[in-house]
């Protein structure tokens, strides 16, 4: 927050922006080299083998009760309480606290003010594309790289590990900073357009893609890829038809985890974006600068129904062609 602070104000210091940052960087650092310490140790969570497996559930004993009941109350104060208080907010002309008259005055006139929005449908596009685009481009990328920090011995790759992880410790702020100062002085005309964003969406959530890609790694056995190379199979038709379909669950978690992420981005996005490239939170942003909490809230609703159904899409297409993809590659 300070950082941003710093952003704020005039005029702006640059100098003391990017020493807090370096700052923060160095306290990280500790945290990646403690990540990379526990990952040695990997192969203690090999799941999936050339023999049987059965995972041995943990019994609660007489703490079920009490587990089950801490899941739901922090489920109904995390989810549903949030959610229930933004619809709320939607169908109000003016934010209240509840009562008999507020309840009496709910109205969609927040819903079809959003609908006659100009940028409101130019903000979805851009953040479907951006959304899809971004867990698509991170997550193929991460299963490659995941591969090799964990399959090969080439020189670096733990450097190429901790390399992958370093954007989560630079605030969005500074990481859209950087990316305006070197995409406004290099020949690349990408500075104004989505591909800038999309660009900045990859750097950001690179780690998570590269976590989930390397958790689901972690529990391939190597004895699954020498059993493929013995049968005459290549890297390629090995890594396609055997480790892909066997990873699937993560990779699609991973996918789904920053397709979320991605539409609630904002610290980076405020810096980069010109108009016509505007995005969901951009848009919510600008309706809380003027004042438009209600209109706020139904553009939140709707966020929150489209990240729903594609959630949802995307596990039901998941569930049927990652079925398909495995039995494919037991044939």
């Amino acid at each position: 927050s300070r950082i941003y602070f710093v952003l704020r104000s005039y005029p702006t210091d640059y100098g003391a922006a990017g020493a807090y940052a370096i700052g923060l960087l160095l306290i990280a650092a500790a945290g990646v080299l403690l990540s990379s310490w526990l990952q040695r140790s990997s192969r203690n969570f090999q799941t999936v083998t050339g023999k049987a497996f059965r995972p041995r559930p943990v019994e609660l004993g007489r703490a079920r009760p009490v587990v089950g009941i801490a899941v739901i109350l922090y489920f109904l104060i995390t989810v549903v309480l949030p959610v229930a208080v933004l619809v709320y907010a939607s169908l109000l002309k003016y934010y209240a606290a509840p009562s008999a008259e507020t309840l009496s005055s709910l109205t969609f006139d927040n819903y079809r003010q959003v609908f006659d929005m100009p940028l409101a449908f130019t903000a979805l596009k851009n953040s479907l594309i951006l959304g899809l685009g971004a867990a698509t481009v991170v997550m193929l990328l991460t299963s490659v790289v995941s591969w090799v920090v964990l399959r090969t011995k080439a020189r670096g790759r733990r450097f190429l590990d901790l390399l992958a992880f370093t954007p989560i410790v630079i605030p969005g702020l500074v990481l859209g900073l950087a990316l305006a100062f070197v995409y406004l002085r290099m020949p690349l005309p990408i500075y104004g357009t989505l591909l800038i964003l999309l660009v900045s969406y990859c750097t950001r959530y690179l780690p998570y893609g590269m976590r989930y890609s390397s958790a689901a790694m972690a529990q391939m056995a190597p004895e699954l890829e020498e059993s493929a190379a013995v049968s005459g199979a290549s890297w390629f038709q090995t890594f396609r038809r055997v480790l892909l379909p066997l990873m699937s669950s993560g990779i699609l978690a991973g996918w789904v985890y920053i397709l979320v992420v991605s539409f609630r981005e904002l610290s980076s996005t405020i810096l980069l974006y010109s108009p016509g490239k505007e995005v969901l939170s951009v848009l919510i942003w600008e309706q809380f600068e003027n004042g438009q909490f209600t209109t706020l809230a139904a553009l939140g609703v709707c966020m929150v129904l489209l990240l729903v159904v594609l959630v949802a899409l995307a596990y039901r297409l998941g569930a049927r062609f990652g079925l398909q993809g495995q039995a494919d590659s037991s044939n």
